[in-house]
């Protein structure tokens, strides 16, 4: 496995700046860039979706506020593959048409929480889902309910700080990149059968939650307004009210801070983009005091040999979220954490610069 570098991708020209004109976006969630090369954003905070071209016209808009058809209460997960769309949405799953075409609406049952949806090249739909009853995640078919990844999550629902979360991503040949973030470890599983085809891993030593940044959040969620800048992403927004201290004292707290926080496919060619977390120790892992000041790294791998290829940052301020051979879409926040989505053209390998 070859040596881990920290490379910045020598200029990623902007491509597109969909922010421009008076369109406004509230609480990005999720994008996907489609075979076509079309972007899509669904945005939770105006419960809308948005379609772009490759030039930054947009083609659709459809989707507010509601519980009737095209409404959402609290839409989270997206998906899409051959123009076909889904979404997760409080406790259901919409289909749709690109343009805003109801295609079918499945209900789950009231013990599972759908987290991630996935298409695959037919248009059959799996989501990621929590079970309460039975503590388990797992990816699962609609329409045959055929379960095709599981897990045990202990203590989900109870752990209030860095309980640990889903990573999904779809990746070309009906493959997903499924897994939680406490561990640095993702299954690649086969849609059509769930088949684990491979793993997206690091053997890198976890970063322990030390005794005293454990105190220092307890104190910070007691009184905020001791809290330091840059605590907000862990005890909440200056100026909030503080927690009873009989509250705070039983907040259990993991072994280790999470590992992976994100994934999905993107350049060059076809590659997983694993974002670590602050759970990742070693020669480039960040600061964790205070933990929101620490610059985001992108692991490269390999989406056919599932190797590890390098670690890359990215301009301040852009997080990505979908991908494709050359072209990353993600949100641009400014210092006043305002959105606008973005999408950059990576350059060649070769022209990596180091850092």
């Amino acid at each position: 496995m070859p040596k881990p570098q920290l490379r910045t991708l020598a200029n990623p020209g902007l491509m597109v700046d969909y922010s421009e004109g008076e369109r406004v976006f509230s609480k990005i969630v999720a994008m996907e860039i489609t075979e076509s090369g079309d972007l899509i954003v669904l945005d939770a905070g105006e419960r809308a979706v948005t379609v772009w071209d490759t030039d930054g016209n947009e083609l659709h808009r459809w989707g507010r506020q509601g519980e009737g058809p095209v409404e959402f209460t609290n839409p989270g997960g997206l998906s899409e593959s051959s123009a076909r769309l889904a979404i997760t949405d409080g406790t259901a799953v919409g289909v749709f048409d690109i343009d805003g075409t109801v295609v079918e609406t499945h209900q789950l049952s009231g013990i599972q929480m759908p987290l991630r949806p996935v298409v695959d090249s037919s248009g059959r739909v799996s989501v990621l889902t929590f079970d309460f009853f039975g503590d388990e995640m797992r990816l699962q078919r609609l329409g045959d309910e055929q379960v095709l990844w599981r897990t045990v999550v202990e203590n989900f629902l109870e752990q209030r700080l860095f309980r640990p979360r889903p990573t999904l991503a779809a990746l070309s040949g009906d493959r997903v990149v499924v897994g939680l973030e406490a561990r640095y470890v993702l299954d690649v599983i086969d849609l059509a059968s769930g088949a684990v085809l491979g793993r997206i891993e690091r053997d890198l030593a976890p970063r322990a939650i030390s005794p005293s940044f454990q105190r220092k959040v307890r104190e910070y969620l007691v009184n905020p307004g001791d809290a330091p800048p840059g605590w907000s992403s862990v005890v909440g927004a200056p100026g909030r009210a503080g927690l009873q201290e009989d509250v705070v004292a039983e907040l259990e707290f993991p072994d280790a801070f999470p590992s992976v926080v994100h994934a999905f496919r993107g350049p060059p060619a076809e590659s997983v983009w694993v974002r670590r977390g602050l759970g990742v120790d070693d020669e480039f892992s960040p600061p964790v005091d205070p933990p929101d000041q620490a610059t985001p790294m992108w692991d490269i791998f390999d989406a056919a040999s599932y190797e590890f290829v390098r670690t890359v940052t990215l301009p301040q301020g852009f997080i990505p979220y979908a991908g494709d051979a050359n072209r990353l879409a993600g949100v641009q926040k400014d210092a006043f954490d305002t959105q606008a989505v973005r999408v950059l053209r990576i350059h060649p390998a070769d022209d990596t610069s180091s850092r």
